[in-house]
């Protein structure tokens, strides 16, 4: 009927932590994928009865699990398993999703450290090496980060700092934007942050007051969820154009441009994790731009302080 455009085949299925018995090797997803995927190439359609995702709509995309990890190798080791066993060679899933959590030395679960910013945890540069990889190697293919996030309780191994005069709802808002700024310029597809509400803010669990709003029963909009707002509406159809050179070390400059129409968006932060200021910067706008409007994040606002 058209409703599904995309499905997405388990989750977080190289969870070390639960044991074998609910991890699966790469091998062993690629396997469950591929029958997913078009019934392994459609070998194991019987009976009259078609089996796969492909063979029920073929416009339908599948999206592989989330992988709790950012692993390049088990992206690899999986093409490997259907280079040796699907009879088309084919990479048996129409888009590479991952979870990322930016913690030290590039850990997803805090045993190294508390939660670090965008820039200091290198988003963009962790996702930049999937994207090239996925370029040379599986053009067409979607990468999705289905999972990236900050919590507010301050016990948490997830939780954002206290910044200067800034609250852990004013931090997390902005670390929030930071992220999809690092994700589109790193030539991620899709960017789904984790979650929309509150589990429970008083937990210090890991992800149970990551949301942007407040729990059950609550559904206060925090000032996350004003900002995301803001930023949907300013980067609505814009496409990343490049990063600008910028006077300042401390800031960073990425230029967006609409695709239907003339207009762009230069946004501009401090991506330092300090109460960082700078007066009088200037800013590097491309020749022929006669006009532009100042729009800063704005508590309240679904579209910003103008």
């Amino acid at each position: 009927m058209g409703y599904i455009k995309y499905i997405e085949d388990w989750n977080e299925q190289d969870r070390t932590w639960d044991g074998k018995e609910a991890e699966f090797t790469p091998g062993e997803y690629a396997a469950m994928a591929s029958a997913d995927y078009d019934g392994h190439c459609g070998t194991m359609n019987r009976y009259n009865k078609r089996y796969g995702v492909k063979n029920a709509d073929s416009s339908v995309k599948m999206v592989m699990g989330g992988l709790a990890f950012l692993s390049l190798d088990y992206i690899k080791r999986m093409k490997s398993w259907f280079e040796l066993n699907r009879p088309d060679k084919k990479f048996a899933a129409d888009v590479l999703n991952f979870h990322v959590y930016t913690f030290p030395e590039g850990s997803q679960f805090g045993d190294s450290g508390p939660a670090l910013s965008p820039e200091a945890g290198r988003l963009k540069e962790q996702l930049r090496e999937i994207v090239e990889y996925r370029n040379q190697n599986l053009p067409g293919k979607e990468i999705w980060v289905s999972e990236f996030g900050w919590d507010l309780h301050p016990d948490s191994r997830l939780s954002v700092p206290e910044i200067g005069t800034m609250d852990r709802q004013e931090v997390q808002g902005i670390w929030l934007v930071r992220a999809y700024m690092a994700l589109a310029a790193a030539g991620v597809d899709r960017a789904q942050m984790y979650m929309l509400r509150d589990v429970n803010p008083n937990d210090k669990t890991q992800f149970a007051s990551s949301g942007l709003v407040g729990p059950k029963g609550d559904l206060t909009p925090k000032k996350s969820w004003y900002y995301i707002a803001t930023l949907k509406k300013l980067l609505t159809n814009m496409r990343f154009l490049g990063e600008e050179k910028s006077s300042d070390p401390n800031i960073l400059v990425y230029k967006f441009k609409d695709i239907k129409s003339s207009r762009g968006v230069y946004a501009v932060w401090a991506k330092t994790s300090k109460d960082y200021k700078a007066d009088n910067f200037p800013l590097p706008v491309s020749p022929g731009v006669q006009q532009a409007q100042m729009v800063s994040l704005l508590a309240g606002s679904l579209s910003g302080r103008m």
